[in-house]
């Protein structure tokens, strides 16, 4: 069976868009453009974010099994800037916050003592309600604390976890996901939306590796709303929004994947066989129960940390309108998992019901076989015995093939005897036991009439 088209696999985000038009952006074209120097600003933040990468590194060594962290901190008016990691050290400005966060990998092999040394001073009584499984939304000494856990191995692509620490002015998060619109970078933000919305420079050929680029994401429409949080409020439901968007693409694979076989099944036998054999639909079954799991897990834990972030920060009109999108996109979701799963059921019960029409094929055609060889069989095996020596044929006697074949007649009407003579008897008695009812009911009704008649027959004689 051909390989399924992964059509609605994201993992390309702002930077994979750069590298594919690396020759334009780094050529004098995108100067041009940005007349204001977002250029030199795009180059300049590409660089410091390389030398802080490397000064992470060498502080904390930990941090190289998680190539995919980062920290930024926040103005509070709609500007980032890459920042070392440091949890212990808040934000520069007044109003602003930082933002920690680490991306666990599928295949790290030793996860405790890596991620206690890269988050720093937090002890481990702070880690454990990150990395536990299933939905939490707490207060622990004075910090939120939410985690959105999926239970499962951590190798499994549908296994899904996303857990923060919010305090008033930093945030440490933790995912394990494919979170691909999870990191903002503002300075690719700023080179990629340039180049697309160039009206004197404008080229096709970057527009359509831009349109391509676009097409390839299961939520194009989204792109051009990613803005900078301005609170820590904001930041959450970023944060959100990004798991979502994550769990999202994983019930889009399913039904792309859904459609594809639902085609594929009608076309060939040996397909419906190899999905049999391999228990496809089973396989997909459990990893849609784990996607459904976490994304009631989502839906249950939602309002908690709207609450509690409304008590301890100031939440704005927007937040709140997120929070409200990000519920309906819950529910959505969970009608849509919903849907899935009944598709999965149906196509499996049309395998189960071609597996059961294929056994019948084959059972029929034994019994077609049996049939015709059946009476040959008997005759061989009567004409075949040696009948010389069987008890009451003698051995010089002459017709001991007739006694053996009314010894077999005998034997063949005992056996059917035993089958057939309870039932018959049965038959019997219940039918004898009905005339008795119909005689006694016979009776009754007929001594009613007998007293219905008698004042006229007595009128009659006066």
């Amino acid at each position: 069976m051909a390989d399924l088209p992964h059509v609605y696999r994201r993992s390309q985000t702002a930077p994979a868009l750069r590298e594919t038009l690396r020759p334009l952006l780094e050529s004098d074209h995108l100067n041009s453009i940005s007349e204001d120097g977002d250029g030199v600003e795009s180059r300049s933040g590409s660089m410091k974010k390389r030398s802080l990468a490397v000064i992470d590194s060498q502080r904390y060594p930990a941090l190289r099994l998680f190539p995919k962290s980062f920290a930024l901190d926040f103005d509070g008016h709609g500007s980032c800037s890459p920042r070392e990691w440091n949890i212990k050290r808040i934000a520069d400005w007044d109003q602003g916050f930082s933002w920690h966060h680490v991306e666990i990998p599928r295949n790290l092999a030793s996860l405790g003592g890596p991620l206690l040394e890269v988050l720093n001073p937090l002890k481990l009584h702070d880690v454990l309600p990150l990395l536990s499984s299933g939905p939490f939304c707490g207060i622990r000494n004075g910090t939120l604390v939410f985690r959105i856990n999926s239970v499962g191995p951590l190798s499994s692509n549908f296994t899904s976890k996303l857990a923060a620490l919010v305090t008033p002015r930093s945030l440490v998060s933790l995912s394990m996901g494919d979170l691909a619109r999870l990191q903002l970078d503002p300075a690719d933000e700023k080179s990629i939306l340039a180049m697309a919305s160039a009206e004197e420079h404008q080229q096709i050929g970057a527009q359509g590796k831009i349109l391509d680029f676009l097409l390839q994401l299961s939520h194009p429409e989204d792109v051009e709303d990613q803005q900078i949080p301005s609170s820590v409020p904001e930041l959450v439901a970023h944060i959100l929004q990004a798991y979502q968007d994550h769990l999202r693409d994983l019930v889009t694979n399913f039904e792309v994947e859904l459609d594809y076989l639902d085609q594929e099944i009608d076309s060939d036998d040996r397909v419906k066989a190899q999905l049999l054999e391999n228990r496809r639909f089973s396989k997909m079954a459990l990893d849609l129960q784990r996607v459904l799991q976490v994304t009631t897990y989502a839906d249950e834990i939602l309002p908690s940390i709207q609450e509690k972030l409304t008590l301890a920060h100031s939440v704005s009109d927007k937040c709140a309108r997120l929070f409200e999108g990000l519920a309906k996109r819950v529910k959505n979701k969970k009608t849509r998992i919903q849907i899935s799963s009944a598709r999965i059921d149906a196509l499996q019960n049309s395998l189960k019901t071609w597996q059961a029409d294929q056994l019948n094929e084959k059972v029929y055609y034994l019994t077609v076989v049996t049939i015709i060889f059946s009476p040959l069989a008997v005759i061989t095996g009567a004409f075949g015995m040696n009948v010389s020596g069987v008890l009451w044929t003698p051995i010089e006697d002459g017709p001991g093939f007739r006694n053996v074949m009314i010894m077999c007649a005998c034997i063949t009407v005992f056996v059917l005897s035993v089958f057939f003579v309870p039932p018959i008897c049965y038959w019997f008695q219940k039918r004898r036991k009905h005339k008795r009812v119909v005689g006694r009911w016979q009776s009754a009704f007929s001594r009613v009439d007998a007293h219905k008649r008698r004042p006229s027959s007595i009128l009659k004689g006066a």
